[in-house]
């Protein structure tokens, strides 16, 4: 090995992001179920608030951080971010962090311009990495991710009674991060599952990219607009389940079912059918009041956004770090854990009372533990500590 593990942990955006967001995901997860169940005082104004913003913006912020960093070397054939300007990138994110934690020491204008500084300064990065490269076909993923600083923005100011609505910036964030999804899974998902289908000789192959995909990729980002804006319009929740079913079939476009042998491309089939159905969830609870609440949110939070993230995680520090793509013991346990949690957090609002903390105790337990894994598992590898091709990986 050469260099420090320092040096290596930050020769690449993926390595100290996905290890700092895991971290993050499982402490903060933790942080707020002892708060709800009376153990903990998060002293903060909103600890509702505080945990979905840490979930939007500070856990996902992270890992989309670190992916997009590590792909863009291969958009623009520059080095990687690395080093100093890495490290104060982390900074700023766990200046972030703890400033949310601080609210009540801190005035909200200090908090605000603390935690925005980090996706405002990843949004400079990723611009100035393309415009270097001169690659432009990936100019919307840098609009995209404006569109989701300023979401951090709006949240902040919503929740000082900026804004009428107080969850507009929430609902916004979440669009972003489906959106970007969407995007991003349509062209990583089906290649993924096209090569793996071609290296053993599978006489199939994921249906390519076609004027279907852009009508679904439309009438989600029209679905998610009009939410974002008007939640409670029956037009919202029309558009959402339609959105839902038409990405259900996008899905089944890319022959994920072909894969279910090999755990490291199934979950990512499995991550993108939990977004489906979260939209679907989410519009039959905008349309029949006797819908389980908040089941569609948990489904695209907890499933979708929690799945999708630990399956390009572990894909891409093994592939990033020069492993064989092999989904071992301790990966899959990852995938089923955090698959179990967010099972039982969809269900979790059908039970009350002392069932219902001890159902939410349970999925936060099984979630929090899938990333508390990926750490223990993987922080060997991404730190540079080992070097050689993981076995319990």
């Amino acid at each position: 090995m050469t260099g420090t593990w320092l040096e290596k942990l930050l020769s690449q955006g993926f390595r100290p992001f996905f290890l700092a967001g895991a971290t993050w995901a499982a402490i903060s997860v933790g942080l707020w179920v002892m708060s709800v169940t009376g153990i903990l005082d998060l002293r903060v104004p909103d600890a509702l608030k505080w945990h979905v913003h840490e979930m939007l913006f500070g856990y996902t912020g992270a890992i989309i951080t670190g992916f997009i960093l590590t792909a863009i070397p291969n958009w623009t054939r520059r080095l990687p971010v690395n080093g100093r300007a890495l490290a104060l990138l982390v900074v700023l994110w766990a200046l972030g962090r703890a400033a949310g934690l601080m609210q009540g020491l801190m005035s909200p204008p200090v908090v605000m311009f603390v935690d925005v500084s980090f996706p405002v300064c990843v949004v400079i990065v990723v611009l100035r990495e393309i415009i270097a490269g001169k690659n432009w076909k990936n100019l919307p993923i840098s609009a995209a991710l404006g569109l989701y600083a300023i979401s951090n923005l709006v949240d902040h100011l919503a929740a000082n009674d900026t804004f009428a609505d107080a969850a507009v910036g929430q609902r916004m964030g979440l669009s972003v991060i489906v959106m970007l999804i969407a995007l991003i899974g349509g062209r990583v998902i089906p290649s993924f599952t096209g090569n793996w289908l071609k290296k053993r000789g599978v006489d199939i192959s994921p249906t390519p990219f076609s004027g279907f995909d852009r009508f679904s990729l439309l009438v989600l980002l029209g679905a998610l607009a009009l939410w974002t804006a008007k939640p409670e319009l029956a037009l919202s929740g029309w558009l959402l389940m339609a959105s839902g079913t038409i990405h259900g079939v996008r899905m089944s476009r890319w022959c994920g079912y072909a894969t279910a042998s090999d755990a490291l491309v199934i979950i990512l089939h499995v991550g993108y059918g939990w977004i489906a159905l979260g939209l679907l969830l989410l519009g039959t609870e905008v349309i029949w009041s006797g819908a389980v609440p908040l089941s569609g949110i948990h489904a695209v939070t907890a499933g979708g956004i929690g799945t999708m993230t630990l399956a390009m995680m572990t894909r891409a520090s093994l592939g990033h770090s020069g492993q064989g793509l092999l989904a071992g013991p301790g990966t899959i346990a990852i995938y089923g854990l955090v698959s179990a949690g967010a099972m039982l957090r969809v269900l979790t609002p059908m039970f009350s009372g002392d069932v219902y903390a001890e159902i939410l105790g349970l999925s936060a337990f099984l979630w929090a533990s899938a990333f508390v894994l990926f750490v223990v598992v993987y922080f060997p590898l991404l730190s540079g500590v080992r070097q050689s091709t993981p076995t319990t990986s």
